[in-house]
């Protein structure tokens, strides 16, 4: 189960960011704003998206993204009340 998600999360977070970007577009263009208007405000906003997708498949790899997202969730230190608490 982890592998299929693993493998797709990047794919995921562009398919978001594209659905997003396409409501953007959707109203502005309903609320009057002008095509060229549009266009010039979603282009560069959608290549950031794919280059920041891009950059976080390069550097996390296919499971380093689950790895650190799990990571975080981890406390940094872990005290014990005694010495004799595992018993």
């Amino acid at each position: 189960m982890y592998s299929k998600v693993s493998r797709r999360q990047y794919i995921i977070f562009l398919a978001c960011g594209l659905v997003t970007l396409l409501l953007l577009f959707a109203i502005l263009f309903i609320a009057g704003v002008s095509s060229y208007v549009c266009l010039s405000i979603i282009q560069p906003i959608g290549l950031a998206l794919f280059a920041t997708v891009q950059h976080l498949s390069k550097k996390f790899g296919e499971f380093g993204l689950m790895k650190r997202t799990a990571q975080r969730k981890l406390p940094r230190f872990n005290r014990g009340q005694g010495k004799y608490s595992f018993n």
